[in-house]
């Protein structure tokens, strides 16, 4: 018998993807908390304008990783959509198999499913076992006219005439 083997597991890659997403989020919003702080300082001199260009930089470096971490959930979103699909056929498939090794091995009674169990042994005191059953009728031929139906059969007259039924007084 075929056992279902899961290709993956979606739920899983569902979950990993929600995480990735919060992660994300958290890598986009963590520079600008000391980019506040950053611009909240007055800097003078050429050290200034290559801070300024460095916090650039990483607010930069931490949208492009944002962005990276968004779309590996988006493709493990799509992937696990994919992955349900071949576990759905998966399981058909073993279901189908064991179906067909259920029919072609022989149950306990020793027939086979599908086919008609073998005769009882006779009934004690030697009756032989009834024999197959009469065949049908084979059906009639498309073009072939109705049988003929015989009319229902007549009641018989009444031997006496209804009272009202007799003849008028003179």
């Amino acid at each position: 018998m075929t056992d279902f083997v899961p290709v993956g597991d979606p739920e899983a890659m569902r979950a990993t993807a929600r995480a990735l997403v919060g992660q994300a989020d958290a890598i986009r919003l963590a520079p600008e908390g000391a980019a506040a702080g950053l611009e909240a300082l007055v800097l003078e001199g050429p050290a200034a304008g290559r801070l300024q260009h460095a916090a650039g930089e990483v607010r930069h470096q931490a949208q492009q990783a944002a962005a990276g971490l968004e779309a590996v959930a988006a493709a493990l979103y799509a992937d696990a959509a994919t992955v349900e699909q071949m576990n759905d056929d998966r399981r058909r498939e073993a279901a189908r198999a064991a179906a067909a090794a259920q029919r072609a091995t022989p149950d306990a009674a020793g027939d086979k499913a599908g086919q008609p169990a073998a005769a009882p042994p006779p009934a004690p005191g030697g009756a032989p076992p009834p024999g197959p059953p009469p065949a049908a009728a084979p059906p009639p031929a498309p073009d072939a006219a109705p049988p003929a139906v015989a009319p229902p059969a007549a009641s018989p007259p009444d031997p006496q005439p209804a009272p009202d039924a007799a003849e008028p007084p003179a």
